[in-house]
């Protein structure tokens, strides 16, 4: 709940792809968290707001113009991370950004530092830390169940469907 109002946290959902379909369904699953918004420019993404009883809008930029939700999901391409990111800190709106945060450490800083200035909380999506293997992992360290760990390496693949990988912004460069 929001602690000044006692109303549900709104969040905009930025992408009606794969990932952001993702954060919808569990985040909808929360009682005091709702989605309010979801932001895709593609119109086929109005179905995916009316389904979930929310708003659509084009943009991150009209959306923040219309009415800044408390807290934004940020899974839009990935080389335009940084700057939906620097719009949300500018209007005080803490985010969630999916991993990668960018496709450089340049632009990456300057949303980390302009938060950091602005007192926005920015977290990055690094959600494979609540995967029930890692868990598993986790367990085993912590119970000594495999010795003294020296030096670690880890290699993790998980299922995408196919079409996720078949959109036009995943075969450009990230600028």
């Amino acid at each position: 709940m929001c602690p000044d109002t006692g109303t549900s946290v709104r969040i905009a959902v930025a992408s009606a792809g794969l990932i952001g379909k993702r954060h919808v369904k569990v985040v909808g699953r929360r009682g005091t968290v709702v989605i309010s918004v979801i932001v895709n420019p593609d119109p086929a993404a109005q179905e995916l707001a009316d389904e979930n009883g929310c708003k659509w809008y084009c943009s991150i930029t009209e959306l923040l113009a219309a009415d800044a939700p408390d807290g934004a999901i940020i899974a839009t391409p990935n080389q335009m991370h940084v700057e939906n990111g620097l719009e949300c800190v500018r209007l005080g709106v803490p985010i969630l950004v999916e991993k990668p945060i960018s496709g450089d450490v340049r632009s990456a800083s300057r949303l980390v530092d302009e938060a950091g200035w602005s007192d926005v909380p920015v977290l990055v999506g690094h959600h494979r830390r609540h995967n029930p293997p890692v868990h598993a992992a986790r367990r085993q360290i912590e119970n000594s169940a495999i010795g003294d760990i020296v030096a670690v390496h880890v290699s993790c693949w998980f299922y995408k469907p196919d079409d996720y990988f078949k959109v036009d912004w995943r075969t450009r460069p990230i600028p």
